[in-house]
């Protein structure tokens, strides 16, 4: 079974082809480091600090807006 939503093909568009590939055949998941090496993610935070990063981002995403 393939994952839905257009995974498989946005993957390998995102990060290097053979590791998308191996990801999709496998059903190997990443780390949060490395979806951040790969440039899948901005950043990587604590559980009990992610609220306050996500918020500190959404006010620098609405003072970019003004």
């Amino acid at each position: 079974m393939f994952p839905g939503a257009g995974g498989v093909h946005r993957l390998p568009r995102q990060i290097p082809y053979h590791m998308a590939q191996y990801m999709i055949m496998t059903c190997k998941r990443i780390t949060p480091q490395q979806a951040m090496h790969y440039g899948l993610i901005a950043e990587v935070v604590p559980l009990a600090e992610l609220m306050p990063a996500a918020e500190k981002i959404a006010a620098e995403i609405l003072l970019a807006a003004l």
